[in-house]
Order: structure tokens, then sequence, then C-alpha cells
């Protein structure tokens, strides 16, 4: 789910981060800390125009097919997965 499907203030660009960042496939977040500092500093630059390489995950969302990393939906109230 969209960072903006919760808060509609969160720009497009910062939604493609988050959603990169959160990708349930290791292979497609970012590779390192520098270069997810890098999207967030491009976001807060030009926040309505998502990075080439951070837009795929945009438009996952936007087709329904992205998963993010996260709660398990199986899981019980109140438990955490590890």
């Amino acid at each position: 789910k969209r960072p903006s499907a919760i808060n509609p203030k969160v720009p497009p660009a910062l939604d493609a981060v988050v959603l990169r960042a959160m990708s349930k496939d290791p292979a497609e977040r970012y590779k390192d800390a520098d270069a997810f500092k890098a999207a967030l500093d491009a976001a807060m630059k030009n926040p309505d125009k998502p990075r080439r390489q951070d837009a795929a995950a945009l438009a996952a969302a936007a087709s329904g097919g992205v998963e993010c990393a996260g709660r398990d939906p199986r899981a019980r109230p109140g438990h955490r997965r590890l």
C-alpha cells in the first residue's frame, strides 16, 4: 500500500522511495544506506517527480503488484514476525 493512501500529503517521489525500500525482494531494495539517502535527498528536491530508478516500485503499486516486507498478514494480532 502506498504511503500516500494513508496520508495524501505524501508526495509521489517519497511514495516511490518508501515502496522501493520496503520491497519484498531484497534485490529491488536500495543497495546500501548511501543509495537510500540519495533517493530521499532527490525526493526532497523534486517531490512531484520520482527518479526513474525508483518509479518502478510506484508503477508496481499502481497496478497492485507490489509486495512489501513487513507484518505477515497471517500473523495473529499483537505478534510480530522476526
